[in-house]
């Protein structure tokens, strides 16, 4: 980009960061953003009096939640063989405008601050945000204009047209069924959406609230780079604001923050209605990141890494996605259950790994519970020591509530437990308050007690040893009914199958 270069001449070298509509030139104490001419239908930068006046905007806008960060707006211009920068106000002619900031060091960012951040000041970060917003103006103007519902069901609705348009190579069964789900859910919440209009949720917000956004400097907290370019972006509900960020901590792996985050932000917002849209939110806002990440890679050469980054990163966004759209109407607990040595935790730990849901164990739970640590060795008969039917009992009624809490917060849980008794069934789902969706693990005997002989050298959490398999299969005829999974396959493929019957499981309760 030939306007970076004479910018470096100007300011000096520095680091530049390209996005899909913005370059950046970032130098030891400032920070300079120029606006791509580009054009994605819901942006306009073609023209350089659209880049001026957006340039403006942007300082304008985010001086609201940022102090003394946006400085200027100016312009390129070119005097003999010499560039320079002037005022946009200048009458000399500009070869591009040029947005000037302070720079925020890379560590004030909540990006970089979550790696040691614990969930009570996350929790604090929640409750600010949302009291920022609350203080946010409501746009009449805008939703006036198209509605208060159909604002709402346009943007969902293009993050799918547009996607498709964009890559409908990449249109997949997880892109039909977020689709699907987000569709149903709009028509069904139609009264919802308007009632949250009109009980002033919808505020002219930020619309891009990522961690790299938010910035804590002198224990004080800041956003900055808020959407300029797209008003209808901007107006946003006030739980559509907290859904993105705590997606971006789904994103981060950072999942009890995001919890944290949120109950920081229910605490301002604890109304029915900011809960019951969070995971419709948090779809639309994958979905946008999705899209996003598509643009980015379609306009970049393969042998950029940023092309396999943004490809990595859609595959990602989407299947997060389809996580949220599985909850968006009701959120499920699952169980991976069966036998020991079936498979059942190694395929909860990868699931847990991959997508944004929360794992809970018996095992661990059972050593908690009983005041051993996770790998102490607590190996007796089946009935005894921490594993008589008493203590069994508590651990599946803990488990359960642990469900309830994760599922009134809108996260799925995925309950990993042998759950071979009907009253360890019984006794969980009292205590989650709905009845879970059973995924049973089972595998070839043969294999089983393969995989139990090599237990038998390693440490590990569960106590569930050869001498047990004998008694246990006397309870086997109580496992519960549901999906099985022969775990002898791919743990990927099996990964899979328990995706797509989740899926379709979600679409049969839609009506």
């Amino acid at each position: 980009m030939k306007e970076m270069e004479m910018l470096s001449k100007i300011v000096g070298a520095g680091k530049i960061v390209h996005t899909h509509a913005s370059a950046v030139l970032i130098t030891e104490n400032y920070v300079y953003k120029i606006k791509k001419p580009v054009y994605f239908g819901f942006l306009d930068y073609r023209q350089a009096k659209q880049r001026r006046a957006y340039s403006i905007l942007e300082k304008e806008l985010n001086a609201r939640y940022s102090e003394d960060i946006y400085m200027e707006v100016l312009k390129i211009i070119q005097k003999k063989d010499k560039y320079e920068l002037a005022p946009a106000e200048s009458s000399l002619p500009a070869l591009e405008y040029v947005l000037k900031m302070r720079r925020i060091p890379d560590d004030e960012f909540l990006s970089s601050l979550i790696g040691g951040m614990g969930t009570e000041q996350m929790e604090n970060i929640g409750f600010e945000v949302a009291c920022r917003l609350s203080g946010a103006e409501r746009s009449p103007e805008i939703v006036d204009d198209m509605g208060p519902y159909d604002l709402i069901a346009f943007n969902a609705r293009e993050n799918f047209s547009q996607l498709k348009e964009a890559a409908p190579e990449l249109t997949d069964k997880r892109v039909l069924f977020a689709e699907r789900v987000t569709e149903e859910f709009l028509n069904s919440n139609e009264k919802l959406f308007k009632e949250r209009y009109t009980d002033g949720y919808i505020r002219d917000g930020h619309g891009d609230l990522r961690l790299e956004h938010i910035y804590i400097k002198g224990g004080k907290l800041g956003l900055i780079d808020c959407i300029e370019f797209n008003n209808r972006f901007r107006t946003n509900d006030v739980v559509s604001e907290a859904a993105f960020l705590s997606m971006e901590l789904d994103y981060a792996g950072k999942i009890d923050l995001s919890d944290a985050f949120l109950r920081g932000f229910f605490r301002k917002f604890s109304d029915a209605g900011s809960l019951r849209l969070l995971n419709f939110y948090r779809c639309y806002r994958a979905m946008v990141r999705a899209k996003v990440a598509v643009f980015t890679f379609k306009g970049t050469e393969k042998n950029n890494p940023l092309y396999s980054a943004k490809q990595a990163e859609y595959q990602r966004m989407m299947d997060m996605a389809m996580i949220y759209a599985i909850s968006m109407k009701n959120t499920p607990a699952l169980t991976f259950c069966g036998m020991i040595a079936t498979g059942k935790s190694v395929h909860s730990m990868t699931f847990a790994k991959q997508f944004p849901v929360k794992r809970v164990n018996t095992d661990e739970m059972r050593k908690k519970l009983t005041g051993l640590d996770a790998f102490d060795n607590a190996v007796v008969p089946v009935g005894e020591g921490i594993y008589t039917q008493d203590i069994s009992l508590k651990v599946y009624s803990d488990l359960g509530a642990a469900a309830e809490l994760n599922k009134n917060a809108g996260r799925i849980t995925i309950a990993d437990g042998t759950f071979i008794k009907k009253i360890y069934q019984e006794a969980f789902e009292k205590a989650a308050g709905i009845k879970p969706v059973y995924i049973v693990f089972n595998a070839p005997e043969a294999e089983i007690i393969k995989r139990l002989k090599v237990r038998e050298s390693k440490a590990s959490v569960t106590d569930g040893r050869l001498m047990h398999y004998g008694s246990l299969k006397d309870f086997e005829a109580e496992l519960p009914d549901g999906f099985t999974v022969n775990s002898v396959g791919e743990i990927s493929d099996n990964v899979k199958e328990i995706l797509a019957y989740l899926m379709e499981y979600s679409c049969s309760t839609l009506h």
